[in-house]
């Protein structure tokens, strides 16, 4: 059975949690200053109003105005308990007035989604042959042909493979598939060879469509039917969990629920909101600013359990169910209560975090606080706090959180339109490796 170090999370209650990256990624923060100003600062407001256009909202903006009016309560009230938190837990890494330094971006840029472009030329192989490249120790040095196959590292360790002659980072108990969507298949033939049963766990963030992408040409964008057509149902294991992430539009949003989510064969569970902060603990944009807002959505989904009847691994003895007021810590943001009755402990902190082993249907204990994954039900609204990276549209990790809400013991997860590698996961996309290559 595989262990997760439950590093990413900060604090966790029943309104949300307070995220950070992965101890592998060294990321630039987003400190107080944005764009040509500083938030807040009066000449900066006063540029930004006369930029301002006074034109009047169109339906689509009316609809996201009204959603937002709806939930503003609910957000302040979030954003407010979440960030006293992380003052207390010094989570916000601002010392003295003085923002940690931001860590160093590789100069070297490759072309992945180019490389995939060609890649298309070639045609797929037949269904009997292998497409799985599992790497070894006498793969280290040697330039590995990553395409058209699933690149598997079953170590316990790093690998550095040679990759179009560069030196590539490839995470313990990790795989990936290098490629567009026209090759998606690869992914669908792998994952019968790795489990009949699929993922537990499937996080994904499309290239919607949009005006920025449309206008600025930042990338390639897919329209709702591209994605849809993506075999999440072949991929997604039964009692799965699915994390999407889309935009703030409603209309996007409405579709996704009322007609994407059931193509897919998933239960609707509810819109969790990223709630995105500076290093100082403020919103990165105004709240009330129309056209950008502070936060993201993220949409939960949930793949029907099989009948107990019918399932092949029954859970282990001591994997008791717990009421869902267990599960989640009380009201109280700063305490948590012990199960024994007997004492109160604080909250999970950044160093208990990281000491923190946690097996899907497992009891674990969090600073002595007996938890138990996957013993209930996720949440229909919950918000996570984290510091974005300055890196274009990179998303908190979310493996920790979801964990806790899957079913499953042997725990299977992949992230779609990856631009990075985690271990124990298999990732996908045309710029998977675009964070992986090593100075």
């Amino acid at each position: 059975m595989q262990e997760l170090l439950m590093e990413t999370i900060v604090w966790r209650s029943e309104i949300g949690a307070i995220l950070k990256y992965p101890k592998q990624f060294e990321i630039n923060l987003v400190e107080k200053r944005h764009g040509h100003g500083i938030i807040g600062d009066s000449s900066y407001d006063r540029k930004r109003k006369r930029k301002k256009n006074r034109r009047p909202l169109n339906k689509g903006e009316e609809e996201q105005l009204k959603h937002f009016l709806k939930i503003r309560g609910y957000l302040m009230s979030c954003y407010e308990s979440l960030k006293m938190v992380g003052l207390g837990l010094e989570y916000f890494p601002v010392r003295n007035g003085k923002i940690n330094e931001p860590a160093n971006e590789s100069k070297v840029v490759i072309d992945w989604a180019g490389l995939c472009e060609l890649d298309k030329m070639v045609p797929l192989t037949d269904d009997k042959t292998p497409v799985n490249l599992e790497l070894t120790k006498d793969d280290v040095g040697k330039e590995i042909d990553v395409f058209g196959k699933i690149i598997m590292n079953k170590a316990t360790h790093e690998i550095c493979a040679n990759i179009c002659g560069h030196n590539v980072s490839i995470p313990p108990s990790s795989s990936f598939l290098l490629s567009d969507i026209s090759k998606i298949q690869l992914l669908k033939r792998f994952s019968r060879y790795a489990d009949a049963n699929g993922y537990n766990i499937i996080v994904l963030d499309p290239p919607w469509e949009n005006r920025s992408a449309i206008r600025g040409g930042k990338y390639k964008w897919l329209d709702k039917e591209d994605i849809s057509q993506l075999p999440i149902p072949e991929l997604i294991a039964p009692g799965g969990l699915v994390a999407l992430w889309v935009t703030n539009k409603r209309q996007l949003v409405q579709w996704t629920v009322q007609e994407l989510l059931p193509k897919w064969g998933l239960e609707y569970i509810g819109e969790w909101l990223w709630i995105k902060v500076t290093t100082e603990g403020d919103f990165v944009f105004d709240v009330d600013s129309v056209h950008k807002k502070p936060y993201e959505s993220l949409i939960i989904g949930k793949r029907p359990s099989l009948p107990a009847d019918s399932d092949p691994t029954p859970p282990p003895a001591k994997a008791q169910r717990l009421t869902e007021s267990h599960c989640i810590p009380p009201s109280n943001p700063l305490m948590l209560k012990d199960l024994s009755g007997d004492k109160s402990v604080q909250s999970l902190s950044a160093d208990s975090a990281s000491s923190v082993k946690s097996r899907s249907g497992d009891e674990i204990l969090v600073d002595n606080v007996s938890v138990i994954t996957g013993s209930c039900k996720p949440p229909s609204q919950y918000s996570l706090m984290c510091i974005p990276s300055t890196t274009h549209s990179q998303k908190p990790y979310l493996g920790d959180i979801l964990q806790l809400y899957a079913e499953s013991k042997d725990m299977k997860c992949l992230e779609l339109f990856a631009r990075n590698l985690l271990p124990g996961w298999t990732s996908w996309g045309n710029e998977v490796l675009q964070f992986q290559l090593l100075l």
